[in-house]
């Protein structure tokens, strides 16, 4: 099972724990903490070329997108509650040898993927697929980059930059 030793609130559930949680009582409160989940816990993307989870990717770095379920049409980005999952899942799913770069980074970070009209999948083709229609994760995506917008500004502001002000 994964852990969050570097979550901040211990009370905090990890994302394997919620999406449990929600395979024993599907409720809104627990729907909601899948979602609080995804932005404080560790998760694993896949993507087309290797990549640190450090760094800043490269900006061709593409995301492995899976269809959301019978609607083929729907593009839905593939994030996975840990390593052991998204790693069952490429060996179960021909990915060709396009997606074979497993890297684990931080839920928020990993909305940062979603782009328009592209919702989330937790988990794909497993017991405990999760599914984020696209309204919500682009909200998601969007409040994520609010946040990071607001800690930059602050930052800037520590620094003394004049260009806080505006943030």
């Amino acid at each position: 099972m994964t852990t969050s030793d570097n979550s901040a609130d211990t009370n905090q559930p990890d994302l394997v724990a919620a999406l449990a949680a929600i395979e024993q009582d599907d409720t809104v409160a627990n729907r909601s903490a899948v979602l609080v989940a995804l932005a404080t816990s560790p998760v694993t993307v896949i993507l087309d070329q290797p990549w640190d989870g450090a760094s800043l990717p490269d900006p061709d770095t593409r995301f492995l997108l899976v269809s959301d379920g019978k609607n083929t049409e729907q593009a839905m980005l593939a994030i996975f509650s840990n390593h052991d999952r998204a790693q069952r899942f490429s060996h179960d799913v021909d990915l060709g040898n396009e997606f074979e770069h497993l890297v684990e980074v931080s839920g928020s970070w990993s909305l940062l993927g979603v782009t328009e009209g592209t919702g989330v999948m937790i988990d794909p083709n497993q017991p405990t697929a999760f599914r984020i229609t696209p309204e919500l994760a682009a909200q998601l995506r969007n409040d994520v980059r609010e946040a990071m917008d607001r800690v930059l500004a602050r930052q800037d502001g520590a620094n003394g930059s004049p260009d806080a002000e505006g943030g």
